[in-house]
């Protein structure tokens, strides 16, 4: 399984893009610790789709400490000079707040997609 959690500050403000097919991509950059007796992080690169992009386009910001879980992607392009270019990247299932450093308020927008797990919706959808 393809599964990694880091946790970083934001390099800089994330940035949200639309699709030719409207689908959200954010893409910011997160600079993790390389322990305790490094100076230098490890930069990665880290994008998130769908409701989780505007979602992070909307709440994060430059600093921010987060939790990102999700599974690495490599990716090959093609540099300005013709040669082949390769990237690595986190692709966000998940994004949130590292509460050990700061507070939160959250907003429940919209309901996430249950998956088909039921889900507790108060007392008046109790089966008793």
């Amino acid at each position: 399984m393809n599964h990694m959690t880091m946790i970083g500050n934001l390099a800089k403000e994330p940035e949200l893009r639309y699709t030719n097919n409207s689908l959200p991509i954010c893409t910011f950059t997160i600079g993790v610790s390389n322990g305790k007796n490094s100076d230098e992080p490890i930069w990665m690169d880290v994008s998130c789709f769908g409701e989780l992009a505007e979602n992070c386009a909307a709440s994060l910001s430059k600093g921010a400490r987060v939790v990102v879980i999700g599974k690495f992607r490599r990716r090959k392009y093609e540099k300005k000079d013709g040669t082949t270019g390769y990237s690595t990247e986190l692709v966000a299932d998940d994004v949130a707040a590292n509460l050990r450093f700061a507070t939160v308020t959250i907003d429940k927008g919209t309901k996430a997609p249950t998956n088909g797990i039921p889900q507790y919706d108060g007392p008046e959808s109790e089966p008793f």
